[in-house]
């Protein structure tokens, strides 16, 4: 008999504690997990990211043959000779190249299936930029706070000389890159990896 006043009780606890995990699962932050509704960028969203006609800064042409995709684009940013991509994972990767009178600009995406295996090439990347084995570029390292994890480096690297600036940036399971070349701007470099972050939303 004293156990009856009890189930009414445990009820309404049963009740607090479903909302209370709900409210967790659809509206408070996912802390140590990927942020609920975040966007999975498919192979479909590189066109309209990376620079192109419609959505190049004005002044700029885009070089249509300069479009270069799959493991062709994937390799962009990697020292020749040096070590590869782990591809298992790899969907699909874009670039393409543009600029005004002055500065060379090529855009590039890369995605990958899982945000994991986009951490796992980013690293391997953004290892490639700074090892003396590589692109040597450690000691000009920054973060442009893109993204989920990014980085930015001047110098040598690629093919342009005498030197290049590269903004890096991982956000989800899609890489993207912006690379200033010949008489490139620092300020139009930040431009147009912010206009493919919007992009990117």
């Amino acid at each position: 008999m004293h156990l009856k006043p009890a189930a009414p009780i445990l009820g309404v606890v049963a009740v607090a504690a479903l909302a209370v995990a709900t409210y967790q699962f659809v509206w408070a932050p996912n802390v140590g997990g990927p942020t609920i509704g975040s966007r999975q960028f498919t192979a479909d969203d590189l066109p309209a990211i990376v620079m192109n006609e419609e959505n190049a800064p004005a002044g700029f042409t885009v070089d249509e043959a300069s479009r270069r995709t799959g493991a062709i684009a994937l390799a962009m940013p990697l020292r020749p000779g040096g070590g590869t991509i782990d591809a298992t994972a790899f969907v699909d990767a874009l670039s393409t190249t543009g600029g005004d009178d002055a500065g060379g600009y090529t855009t590039w995406t890369a995605l990958f299936e899982t945000p994991e295996a986009a951490n796992d090439a980013f690293e391997f990347i953004a290892a490639e930029h700074d090892s003396p084995d590589g692109w040597d570029l450690a000691d000009t390292r920054t973060d442009p706070g893109l993204g989920e994890e990014s980085a930015s480096w001047i110098g040598q690297q690629y093919d342009f000389v005498p030197s290049a600036q590269t903004i890096f940036w991982r956000e989800g399971n899609l890489l993207l890159a912006v690379v200033g070349f010949a008489d490139w701007d620092a300020e139009e470099v930040r431009m147009i990896a912010d206009q493919m972050a919007d992009r990117a939303k």
